[in-house]
């Protein structure tokens, strides 16, 4: 039994139920209770059992209770647990699973926190959250981990309960797959060998340097029969000396990637992210230190990827990441340990990247190519335009729109794709679309529900005297934005200017319309749009404010307390399948505003059109 100090009179956090569905535990305020299972049990991991700690074995009968019994929801872990429950290696998956439930009696802020500390040694003391009395981040903010409590200015998050375990050497993920590996750095002879199995090679990652010893170079080596690499430089003795004793085969990319061979250099990159991943471990070479590997590009991939995560300290010796934080003052939380997609959760990857440094341009969309598990053709030289294209692929291959969530910022008001460096992370669970997506020289094409007239006036202006409110803040993005560019008169005047409500994305984007589509909407014209201002919601608001649909127009609501879409036919969204909903769902493109398009559209609108929804074909 597991009972706390104090009685939690608040409500439980809500992935917290999920335990109750568990055979052999009985939840109540203040107090679990869970039946140890005999030694024999086949579930029960033996060496627990034996262990004196109680919370070991407590752990141990948790982790057979959920085994043998109906699997909660896979979506009551996936924010904690970043998505990768299914790929974390048992041990750890049972612990962390353990710790939840432990904590779902405690109450209260900072609950994941104690399960990172239970993870990493720590004293299990309780976690005071101190912030500066300036700080812009809300407790909601924080206490969702949308936002990190050291840093008020900082754009990571809180350190998870997978980044702490790899922080402290713990094998991270369940499966190896023994993909081969082209060319590999032999520590035995000293030279590079051709196709090992990659659970046998550990990846050196670190920061390029001009200085760097290539492939060319150790080609050169062979020639004039100088066969010793770690001979060449110091950074590749270092990594010899090192890890020579702890195993054969070394992978580091500036010695084994001809980047001569275009097509050698397209199939690395598609398949680095799978090697880190699969490989025996990846080590940070000491040359490189926290801070910096943090803020390069690539290294973002390989520190998400690694299952075990460890470096070189400056004594030549293997350390974990966390004795390297300790040794170089540098925070955990803003080295981005894990890091692993799922759909909807594009958009906080791409804020992630779009913080750290590349030397090429085209590099910041190859390198997230492995993490989202994405086909796209290397095109180098074509500079940004490798960012549109890998957007788009996410959104045809995967159906993820969760970039159009970022609000727009003032130098780019009408691009439809996120600029570089807007690093706003997403507050919402994103869903994948609910329609297929297609791209063309229009845009995207994706599902929306369209309010306007007086309707979209009103769901503005209770929107506004929503995100008033103490217990909305931190619950949105751009939310203030979107209300003063609605407000605008030109805009309130135009019939052709409508508000977009995409639930897919937990979004209102306040789109212009200037034309219609007549090819592809099977005789029906599909609106040629392009965003004004888009707003993110947090999912549990969204759902409350915009789960009802208007039909008709209806007085206001009675008041931002009970914020709703109302009118005479009301009708809950459905997540899955809109037949069922009275709510008229269209299909718009939605991309770059035409040259001249806005001002040709107010101009005409201003002699006469305002009363009628804007239909013109525009013509240039």
């Amino acid at each position: 039994m597991l009972e706390s100090d104090r009685c939690i009179d608040m409500k439980p956090p809500r992935w917290a139920s999920h335990f109750d569905k568990m055979k052999g535990i009985i939840r109540e305020p203040g107090r679990l209770l869970v039946q140890i299972p005999p030694e024999d049990t086949t579930l029960s991991v033996p060496t627990w059992y034996k262990a004196k700690e109680l919370n070991l074995q407590f752990i141990d009968a948790v982790y057979v209770c959920r085994r043998s019994s109906l699997r909660p929801s896979q979506e009551a872990f996936s924010d904690i647990l970043g998505g990768s429950e299914q790929n974390l290696a048992v041990d750890l998956h049972a612990i962390l699973i353990a710790g939840l439930s432990i904590l779902s009696i405690a109450g209260g802020d900072g609950l994941v926190e104690k399960l990172v500390m239970a993870i990493r040694c720590d004293e299990l003391d309780p976690v005071q959250i101190m912030l500066p009395s300036n700080s812009i981040f809300s407790d909601w903010q924080i206490r969702n981990r949308c936002r990190c409590p050291c840093n008020p200015e900082s754009n990571h998050r809180p350190l998870s309960p997978v980044a702490a375990a790899k922080a402290v050497g713990i094998n991270v993920w369940q499966k190896r797959h023994p993909y081969i590996v082209n060319r590999v750095w032999d520590l035995k002879q000293d030279k590079l060998v051709n196709d090992i199995d990659v659970t046998k090679v550990v990846f050196i990652t670190h920061r390029w340097r001009k200085t760097e010893v290539r492939y060319q170079d150790v080609m050169k080596l062979k020639l004039s029969h100088r066969k010793q690499i770690s001979k060449t430089s110091g950074k590749l003795g270092r990594i010899y000396n090192t890890l020579r004793k702890h195993t054969r085969y070394v992978w580091m990319d500036t010695i084994c990637i001809d980047k001569s061979n275009l097509s050698e250099l397209d199939e690395v990159i598609r398949s680095m992210y799978k090697w880190y991943a699969n490989c025996a471990a990846v080590v940070l070479d000491s040359g490189t230190s926290l801070s910096k590997w943090s803020s390069r590009g690539w290294c973002l991939q390989e520190g998400a990827a690694a299952g075990i995560l460890c470096g070189i300290s400056k004594e030549g010796k293997i350390a974990t990441i966390q004795q390297l934080a300790i040794e170089q003052k540098q925070d955990l939380c803003t080295l981005d340990l894990h890091l692993y997609y799922r759909q909807g959760n594009a958009a906080e990857i791409l804020a992630r990247m779009d913080a750290r440094q590349l030397t090429r341009e085209e590099d910041r969309a190859y390198a997230l190519v492995g993490i989202f598990s994405i086909d796209l053709t290397l095109a180098y030289g074509e500079g940004l335009r490798s960012r549109t294209r890998l957007l788009h692929q996410l959104a045809i291959q995967k159906g993820d729109l969760s970039f159009l969530s970022f609000h727009s910022a003032g130098e780019t008001l009408h691009h439809y794709l996120p600029a570089i460096g807007e690093t706003y992370y997403i507050i919402a669970k994103c869903t994948s679309a609910s329609a297929p997506i297609t791209v063309s020289h229009f845009g995207m094409c994706l599902e929306v529900q369209f309010v306007n007239g007086e309707d979209a006036k009103r769901v503005l202006r209770n929107l506004n005297d929503w995100r008033k409110m103490s217990f909305a803040r931190g619950r949105c993005l751009g939310a203030e934005d979107l209300v003063k560019v609605g407000e605008q008169p030109k805009y309130q005047r135009s019939s052709s200017v409508e508000l977009a409500i995409v639930h897919d994305i937990r979004s209102l984007i306040l789109v212009q319309v200037y034309g219609e589509d007549m090819q592809t909407g099977g005789g029906k014209p599909i609106k040629l749009c392009y965003p004004l201002q888009c707003c993110q919601i947090e999912e549990d608001e969204f759902e409350r404010l915009f789960s009802l649909c208007i039909d008709e127009p209806k007085e206001p609501a009675a008041g931002p307390e009970e914020l709703k879409l109302e009118g005479e036919s009301k009708a809950k969204v459905a997540n899955e399948d809109h037949s069922d909903s009275d709510i008229q769902f269209e299909r718009i493109w939605l991309g770059d505003m035409p040259d001249g398009a806005e001002l040709n559209q107010l101009e005409s609108e201003s002699v006469g059109h305002r009363g009628r929804r804007y239909r013109r074909k525009y013509d240039g």
